[in-house]
């Protein structure tokens, strides 16, 4: 099987050759590429077995145009995360709370912050998952371009809840915003690679690692509806839905699947009720999971047997029957011993036929 055939077969729920694998992140490449004797970053991935690839379309707004918008490109608190040029609130100007004071519905709609789909190029995006496919790995639309997250960015966290509950329409005003331009942009993503891109994949966080940040009832109310919007989006176009959510929120995964949630990552087995076998049994036949290495304590302070004894653990109950990819449960941080990573990786990969199945 290629990367791309792995982690499809391991989402559909079939037990694929070997266990794909996957990392959020690597925060600094710099010593991996040192040690192992490598050049880019696409090497890395190739040695690692990282199993899928990003596609992005091109942030185009010129640079003097995009910063009389008010908006800067460093600085900064992110409004909209975008590769190749992040839409962001600088954190130099006087309030970097833009929406703190706002006090009716229409200072939400007229605010003059928000993006438009206009400034990104979609046209090249086929040709860059043709491309991705064609070396073998799955092509993965989206980013980090979360609901809750942004609300807390323009108004603060702590303000954003209280306003939850004294003013809801505006939460639900800013919501609507950027519900809008989400829809469109991905929309003009999914058009443009039709047919030829796997997953689609945002990032959201709404929980700690004891539970929600607030009320399953709230969580209902503010995000359900945009959610089944987004992942309903990317199923009409073929597309697996992929989410990035930290912290412990069995209370609302029912949901997320009824929204048509596929694969949840980060999946932190250490927290209350997260354990693998909970998991696996209440939602493993809905739910493929991706993570489930500890970034916490193993990775950062286990010994490489450690990681490895962990990575058999979870696939032998995240992966019986498909369903798993692994890798860490959050970004590989500089502090991890190398040794470390470079086990989890290898221990994963030994894991093959009759072994996933364990």
């Amino acid at each position: 099987m290629t990367h791309r055939e792995r982690i499809l077969t391991a989402i559909s729920h079939r037990v694929p050759d070997m266990v794909p694998a996957y990392a959020m992140n690597i925060d600094d490449i710099r010593p991996y590429l040192s040690r192992l004797g490598l050049s880019t970053k696409e090497e890395l991935c190739d040695y690692l077995g990282i199993c899928q690839r990003r596609v992005w379309p091109k942030f185009t707004l010129p640079h003097d145009v995009y910063m009389e918008t008010g908006l800067h490109e460093e600085g900064i608190i992110t409004v909209f995360g975008t590769a190749g040029g992040a839409v962001s609130y600088s954190k130099d100007c006087d309030d970097p709370r833009p929406f703190r004071d706002v006090q009716s519905v229409k200072e939400i709609e007229d605010a003059a912050l928000w993006p438009s789909p206009d400034w990104w190029d979609y046209s090249a995006m086929a040709q860059k998952c043709e491309d991705v496919v064609r070396h073998g790995y799955a092509a993965v639309l989206g980013h980090w371009m979360p609901v809750i997250c942004q609300v807390f960015d323009f108004f603060g966290m702590e303000d954003a809840m209280i306003r939850m509950h004294e003013t809801p329409e505006i939460i639900e005003a800013c919501i609507k915003k950027i519900e809008e331009f989400y829809l469109e942009y991905y929309r003009r993503q999914f058009e443009a690679s039709k047919n030829r891109a796997d997953i689609f994949c945002m990032g959201d966080d709404f929980a700690t690692q004891r539970g929600l940040l607030f009320s399953p009832e709230a969580w209902r109310k503010f995000l359900k509806p945009t959610y089944q919007k987004l992942f309903g989006l990317a199923k009409s176009y073929g597309l697996k839905v992929w989410l990035h959510a930290c912290g412990q929120f069995v209370d609302v995964i029912p949901d997320l699947i009824e929204c048509g949630l596929d694969v949840w990552e980060t999946v932190q087995c250490h927290l209350p009720r997260n354990g693998p076998e909970h998991l696996k049994r209440e939602f493993g036949g809905d739910l493929a999971f991706y993570g489930g290495i500890n970034t916490q304590q193993t990775l950062p302070f286990g010994t490489p047997e450690d990681v490895r004894r962990e990575v058999r653990e979870r696939i032998r109950v995240l992966g019986k029957g498909g369903g798993y990819i692994c890798g860490p449960d959050h970004h590989i941080k500089p502090e991890f011993p190398i040794e470390n990573v470079l086990a989890l990786f290898d221990e994963a990969a030994k894991f093959r036929g009759e072994g996933i199945t364990l």
